[in-house]
């Protein structure tokens, strides 16, 4: 954190001092946002589950966020986020992970805080961020699931290009997850090292291609931890077919990851893959999915790892994540649809419904999870929204071998 401060906040004094002399900001704006949550989560197994817990959580909390942004003059911008969360009326916690557990604990931190520089030319642009901030990468999401969204310490470069094409690179030096009281770590915690990892680097590519009747969106991207672990990624999305509302999508996902092998002197030598292939297709308002994707090879004990809490870089919106799609030898299936309406009255009353099902067959442990999601949200009008996210997920090891999780929860949100 020392060090991060030395490098950010001189150059946020500098920037004030720099339009303190102007006389004037150019810009500037306050952003609050007040949250309430409540959560639910009952848990149950049989007798023969290895790990069988029954327990019954609730917990409630309710949060306010201020964003803040001001307009510094030439280009440069200043963006700041403040999250303060406090919880009351729980019960029941369970002794288990933080992820399997509903408890809150109270947020009081600065989330984001960056120095931001955009410049024009000759129709591109290109924008540099340093501080806490979110990354514009597949395995680095913002995965807002309960009163805070993860926030990375890092410093990105992004340019867009006239052609659809957009180019960003970045090093990470610290990350705070989306679990309550989560303080900014090294990496190299989060992946249980018993050595220091200099930050990771990435380097994103996105472009489309607009062929004769059809349109390919292409990202490409890799991350790389020093003697750790290298992730290269490709999504590829081809529109087929677009015509009256309707449109139809193929999508394909590959993610490699290389670590190193215990005799070969931390070069990478291992190597899991996570490969996708699905379809999806618009029906005006109406979005349905499906598709599968499997790990390979079958070696003990790998993974695509995702310290991020990255979805395992497939399926998105699950309630209640399942890693074990992202275990080796796994294979997944998932269904899923959405619809989006609007109000036909002056009130600009938006809804959305998601819908997912969800199944993973997994050698460790032997068996296989279905999950099932359903999302829906209602935006009441610009200041006012609200969302209920039910989930149930079941994992079997046998007929007599089952564990099950119900998980509900309530969003009641406000900002001006």
């Amino acid at each position: 954190m020392k060090t991060f401060l030395r490098i950010v906040l001189p150059l946020f004094m500098l920037s004030a001092a720099q339009a303190q002399r102007e006389t004037d900001l150019k810009w500037q704006s306050l952003g609050i946002k007040v949250n309430f949550l409540s959560m639910g989560r009952v848990h149950s197994g049989t007798s023969d589950f290895p790990s069988k817990t029954d327990y019954t959580e609730w917990s409630n909390s309710i949060a306010t966020t201020l964003n803040y942004n001001a307009r510094l003059g030439k280009g440069f911008q200043i963006d700041a986020q403040y999250v303060f969360a406090k919880p009351f009326l729980e019960m029941g916690n369970c002794d288990c992970d933080a992820q399997q557990t509903l408890g809150n604990d109270e947020i009081n931190m600065l989330n984001k805080i960056s120095l931001r520089y955009s410049h024009q030319f000759q129709a591109n642009h290109i924008e540099v961020k340093l501080g806490r901030i979110d990354l514009k990468s597949p395995y680095f999401p913002t995965y807002n699931i309960r009163q805070k969204d993860q926030s990375y310490e890092a410093l990105q470069i992004s340019l867009k290009t006239r052609k659809n094409a957009e180019i960003t690179l970045g090093h990470v030096h610290r990350f705070s997850m989306w679990r309550p009281n989560a303080p900014f770590k090294r990496a190299s915690q989060f992946l249980n090292l018993d050595y220091e990892v200099p930050g990771m680097q990435f380097l994103n590519f996105k472009k489309q291609f607009s062929l004769a009747k059809d349109t390919i969106d292409a990202e490409i991207y890799e991350v790389y931890a020093h003697k750790t672990m290298n992730t290269v990624g490709v999504n590829l999305d081809w529109q087929l077919y677009h015509k009256d509302h309707t449109d139809i999508t193929i999508a394909t996902r590959w993610v490699n990851q290389a670590f190193p092998s215990s005799d070969t002197a931390g070069s990478l030598q291992i190597f899991v893959n996570l490969i996708q292939l699905g379809a999806k297709v618009g029906l005006g308002p109406m979005v349905i999915g499906a598709g599968s994707f499997f790990v390979t090879p079958q070696v003990p004990d790998g993974r695509i790892v995702t310290p991020f809490e990255a979805n395992n870089l497939m399926v998105k919106e699950p309630l209640y994540e399942i890693d074990l799609g992202a275990t080796t030898g796994s294979k997944s299936f998932f269904v899923d649809a959405s619809i989006a309406l609007k109000s036909v009255k002056k009130q600009r009353i938006a809804h959305r419904l998601y819908s997912l099902y969800f199944r993973t067959y997994h050698l460790i442990p032997d068996g296989y999870t279905d999950e099932i999601d359903l999302i829906y949200s209602c935006t009441i009008s610009p200041h006012l929204s609200t969302a209920l996210k039910l989930a149930y997920a079941q994992t079997t090891l046998s007929p007599d071998s089952r564990n099950g999780i119900f998980d509900g929860r309530l969003f009641f949100t406000y900002q001006w």
